[in-house]
């Protein structure tokens, strides 16, 4: 069975076989790469905060309800 190659580790060997990217390049990447996977690994758990919904009177329990007039008291 074929290992596998890590982006980093293919980014390293590009980076030292011909130059093919600048460091800098390589370093934005893996950061990328990094927040990819600790927003994916946040997803699985649902651990993202709520977002934040444009309407002032919106909350979960109302959000399947149209609600257009004032808050009932």
């Amino acid at each position: 069975m074929a290992r596998r190659t890590t982006l980093t580790q293919f980014l390293v060997e590009q980076q030292r076989a011909a130059n093919a990217i600048k460091p800098e390049l390589r370093l934005l990447i893996e950061v990328v790469a990094r927040a990819c996977k600790a927003i994916a690994v946040n997803v699985g758990k649902r651990a993202l905060a709520p977002i934040h919904h444009r309407d002032r009177n919106y909350s979960p329990r109302n959000a399947g309800a149209h609600h257009t007039g004032p808050s009932p008291a």
